[in-house]
């Protein structure tokens, strides 16, 4: 783990003082944007074109380095840390290729921009892909959606769907290397969809077991393959009650208005023998 972080705070200081001994040789205008075509429509001022991505990659670093140690979660981010590791590298190093060659460009070394962004981003998104099938419930790192934060089942099922997109999404973008005219569209398309198909997955998928639990004839008490009081998806224990409530995760709407129906039931019980 700190190796891995100390090993991307080093890159982002070569791109500092890789910048800074190249700037004397670099235009006043640098290149900052290509469009669809590959060809450039936009420049930043020297300064800025040589240190805003090295400033970028700082904030990300810095970003990157407090996420498991604040995250509510963390135990489940350690759980996939060394995964977590390798992304955050994976990112880092697609960075500092973007950056070498919005310098070669500026230098006049100017490589096929479609050709370069498809490989890169292809090879990205195929990553981000593998990570997520080993993703744990967690605030920072995944597909966040309402439904997968609120279940563990849903976040283990939605991701095994996003893991085979992405990994789907990298390969078309890789297309963009024999098709550099429709590269730009190679990547955007398969992402939005991509997207729009993980969460509408997750929300159906948590609609589903919602209705599978009101299904059960047994909601009323837990299900007979797990520990009484033990709710399926977190594990945590649920305190204790006279009559049973629905099983459900523990911060689910359904298992709250559960236990305050228990509780005005309890004390209708108590308060009856004193009428």
């Amino acid at each position: 783990m700190k190796r891995c972080e100390t090993a991307i705070a080093v890159l982002v200081l070569l791109s500092f003082l890789a910048g800074a001994a190249l700037y004397p040789r670099l235009p006043e205008q640098m290149a900052s944007h290509w469009n669809a075509q590959g060809q450039v429509d936009d420049y930043l001022p020297r300064f800025w074109g040589v240190f805003l991505l090295p400033l970028v990659l700082t904030a990300l670093w810095l970003l990157f380095v407090a996420i498991p140690r604040i995250d509510p979660l963390r135990e489940n981010i350690a759980a996939f840390r060394r995964h977590y590791d390798r992304l955050v590298l994976v990112i880092t190093l697609f960075m500092l290729a973007v950056y070498a060659h919005t310098l070669l460009w500026s230098l006049g070394i100017q490589l096929g921009t479609n050709y370069l962004m498809s490989a890169l981003t292809g090879l990205l998104l195929f990553f981000v892909g593998v990570t997520l099938q080993h993703a744990k419930r967690n605030w920072f790192v995944g597909i966040r959606t309402p439904w997968t934060l609120s279940s563990d089942i849903v976040w283990q099922k939605t991701h095994r769907l996003g893991a085979r997109l992405f990994k789907l999404t990298g390969l078309l973008a890789l297309l963009g290397l024999l098709l550099p005219a429709f590269a730009i569209y190679l990547v955007l398309v398969p992402v939005v969809t991509a997207s729009i198909v993980i969460v509408v997955y997750s929300y159906f998928c948590y609609q589903a077991m919602e209705m599978e639990w009101w299904l059960n004839p047994r909601r009323g008490r837990c299900g007979p393959r797990l520990p009484a009081g033990r709710a399926p998806d977190s594990g945590a224990r649920l305190p204790p009650t006279r009559n049973p409530v629905p099983c459900r995760d523990v911060a689910s709407p359904a298992r709250m208005i559960g236990l305050r129906s228990a509780s005005a039931r309890a004390l209708g019980q108590r308060a009856a023998p004193a009428a």
